[in-house]
């Protein structure tokens, strides 16, 4: 197989995204590793494995970026996804409640550059997805 490109830039691919956020497990289920009691279990193609830790390839796709866009471009999209998704955890029942996300809340004065980048980081993702 010939060796795959970064759909972003064309460069040679180096890196694999995850498919369920590293952040996001952590925050969820800890560190890792997941095992016994702690195990997750990751099902596809009607076969199930377990999760052993959130850097696993079982919730990766397989390298389809350059290090460059992955970690430099695309870093602050990462970052504002995180901010997002820790104030919506932080503020849970008045995001049930309100059903309304006011994103001068969420990021502050930058918001409109902040939001930006969360759009731009569901595209990394979908771009991913696509690839």
């Amino acid at each position: 197989m010939a060796n795959k490109t970064c759909w972003m830039c064309g460069n040679p691919s180096e890196t694999s995204e995850h498919r369920i956020k590293k952040s996001d497990l952590i925050m969820r289920f800890g560190k890792g590793p997941y095992q016994s009691r702690n195990a997750l279990l990751h099902f596809k193609n009607d076969k199930i494995s377990e999760l052993q830790g959130p850097k696993s390839t079982l919730v990766k796709y397989t390298k389809n970026l350059c290090f460059n866009c992955n970690n430099t471009l695309t870093q602050p999209f990462d970052k504002a996804y995180e901010h997002f998704i820790s104030w919506v955890m932080d503020n849970e029942m008045d995001v049930l409640k309100e059903r309304v996300i006011d994103f001068e809340a969420v990021y502050g004065t930058d918001w409109e550059e902040k939001q930006r980048n969360l759009f731009k980081y569901f595209a990394k993702c979908f771009g991913c997805r696509i690839d």
